[in-house]
């Protein structure tokens, strides 16, 4: 439509993006043959990632509640 982005329209966006690659990485590290090949160093730092993930998509979460309502 050629409107402006608003700023809770980037924080919903940002917040699906997010949700698709937390599912992505979660059934990588969930049981990929590949991901058990890797080094368990690196597994650790996926697992890691992953769960810094999921505490940045809550902040998004409550940002929104806060300003959705």
């Amino acid at each position: 439509t050629g409107e402006p982005e608003t700023f809770v329209t980037r924080l919903k966006r940002e917040e699906s993006e997010l949700s698709e690659k937390i599912e992505k990485l979660e059934a990588f590290v969930g049981g990929n043959v590949q991901f058990d090949r890797l080094e368990l160093s690196e597994q650790d730092n996926l697992r890691e990632q992953l769960t810094y993930m999921k505490e940045y998509r809550g902040v998004l979460a409550r940002r929104l509640a806060k300003h959705v309502g």
